[in-house]
């Protein structure tokens, strides 16, 4: 069990990187790490400005596509584990 765990962990983190380097762009530019990342957008004027400016450009729906791919990556790397008997200790005969 802790394998196929592992393997569902190995998946997310290829999952989000991939995910990225698919989704992650806005007018043919790469969106930052750290605004995918920050969520919300403080008090006042200037956390106003960048929630809007981050509807505007779709960045919620950049994290929403980014993260399923690295769950569906998770699940797909834990069935393998599964179906292929991945971490199991059973030994030929």
């Amino acid at each position: 069990m802790k394998r196929v765990l592992s393997f569902a962990v190995l998946g997310a983190v290829i999952g989000v990187v991939a995910g990225y380097f698919i989704f992650g762009t806005v007018a043919g530019s790469r969106v930052s790490i750290e605004t995918l990342l920050t969520v919300g957008g403080g008090a006042g004027l200037g956390g106003a400005l960048r929630r809007a400016a981050e509807q505007v450009a779709g960045i919620d729906e950049i994290r929403r596509n980014i993260l399923l791919t690295g769950g569906v990556a998770a699940v797909a790397a834990a069935l393998t584990a599964m179906l292929t008997g991945a971490g199991s200790r059973r030994r030929r005969r």
